[in-house]
């Protein structure tokens, strides 16, 4: 029954789209924005932790590990 009411209302939402095309071009460009958005946003992310892990590697080259340990003893406060 509920799947009769889906098709009936998925039928009519086509039929709309076939009267005015214009609104199937609008619904498609907000499908193809959606999809562009995505992307964007994936390769924005991609390349933020490339970038990060790149800063990260260069910082840790900078200070030795020896120094790193007794900054870490000194901040708990041991010898």
């Amino acid at each position: 029954m509920a799947w009769q009411e889906g098709g009936r209302a998925v039928n009519s939402f086509i039929d709309a789209l076939r009267r005015q095309p214009l609104a199937l071009a609008l619904v498609m460009m907000n499908c193809a924005l959606l999809a562009f958005l995505f992307w964007s946003a994936r390769e924005t992310q991609l390349a933020r932790t490339k970038y990060l892990s790149e800063t990260q590697q260069i910082l840790a080259s900078c200070v030795h590990a020896d120094q790193i340990g007794n900054l870490l003893r000194a901040a708990r406060g041991e010898r």
